[in-house]
């Protein structure tokens, strides 16, 4: 998942597929990944270390997961996750809806609106 997102930019949903399994791109720099666990830090933290040839490090320490409590998503990324999903197995226009729905689940007068929305076909 690492060199994944090291070449693509992200590791979403999206980005999985057969053809990024077999990618010889990925597959030499996912051979040069160690990843370990650091009991130090909390379930939701994390640290990333590359190291480059020249020597070269650059660290990052992240202190609450995206999507945590502590750190939410934003509105606009939470979106593009539900579309990047949700459009796999609905039409663009039908994940739209849905979507709207959702957002609007309180106001409906019907709650089924949101699992006729849903359904494929």
């Amino acid at each position: 998942m690492a060199a994944l997102a090291i070449v693509a930019g992200k590791a979403g949903e999206a980005q999985f597929s057969d053809d990024t399994v077999r990618d010889p791109v990925i597959i030499a720099l996912r051979d040069r990944i160690t990843a370990t666990a650091d009991p130090s830090i909390a379930k939701q933290q994390a640290r990333v270390r590359i190291r480059l040839r020249d020597g070269r490090i650059f660290e990052r320490f992240i202190t609450e997961a995206v999507g945590s409590v502590k750190n939410p998503m934003s509105d606009p990324a939470l979106e593009a996750k539900f579309m990047d999903l949700a459009e796999k197995v609905l039409p663009a226009d039908k994940t739209r809806r849905l979507m709207d729905l959702c957002r609007a689940i309180e106001r409906l007068g019907d709650a089924g609106d949101v699992a006729r929305a849903a359904t494929i076909g």
